[in-house]
């Protein structure tokens, strides 16, 4: 945490960086990311930080006010990697890439190492209250919705929100979500809901 001059203020923590994997034959080295590897994401609100890893299900605040910080943590459905979560993703991701580029990209998703559980969580976010919004991780080849869970500055979870699979929420606003929404042509629009009753 820096101040606005620039001056080193406080360390605030760590978290996981890339994870990654290196291989060499003969000449050759690579560097090979894992089918699905977790990315520490950060938001902050008012006076509050949160952290999100997605390697468990696990939350981290932090009131830059009042020193104080937390651990949220929850129960929920087996991580654990399976075959059939492992075709999903190489499905999914090959899905994703121009027709021409799907088989030399589907062999390289199958080179990759395999993570032993899948990603708990995809990202956190706030609002301009401080309150910690965060998206849980789909599973794999899911087509449901995606599901938010708003935790209150306290750490306790407040409310749960699901967007459309075609709905990517990319910030809340005072009494509004800003979202990118893709329509049935694949066309992106940005677009803004009010919360219901606001």
């Amino acid at each position: 945490m820096y101040s606005p001059a620039g001056k080193l203020l406080d360390t605030l923590g760590t978290a996981p960086g890339m994870a990654g994997v290196i291989r060499s034959s003969g000449e050759s080295l690579e560097i090979l990311r894992p089918l699905v590897a977790p990315t520490t994401t950060y938001a902050i609100g008012g006076s509050m930080l949160w952290i999100e890893t997605g390697e468990s299900r696990r939350l981290d605040f932090l009131d830059l006010d009042n020193r104080v910080d937390g651990v949220i943590t929850w129960n929920g459905p087996d991580l654990s990697m399976t075959p059939a979560y492992r075709q999903a993703i190489i499905d999914e991701a090959v899905e994703s890439v121009p027709e021409e580029s799907r088989t030399m990209y589907r062999a390289s998703m199958e080179r990759r190492p395999v993570p032993e559980t899948i990603p708990a969580t995809r990202r956190v976010t706030s609002d301009h209250e401080g309150r910690g919004w965060l998206e849980l991780a789909p599973p794999p080849g899911g087509d449901g919705p995606r599901t938010w869970i708003i935790f209150n500055l306290e750490g306790a979870p407040e409310a749960r929100v699901e967007l459309p699979p075609n709905m990517s929420l990319r910030s809340v606003l005072d009494d509004a979500v800003l979202v990118v929404e893709r329509d049935d042509f694949d066309v992106e629009h940005v677009r803004t809901y009010r919360f219901s009753g606001a």
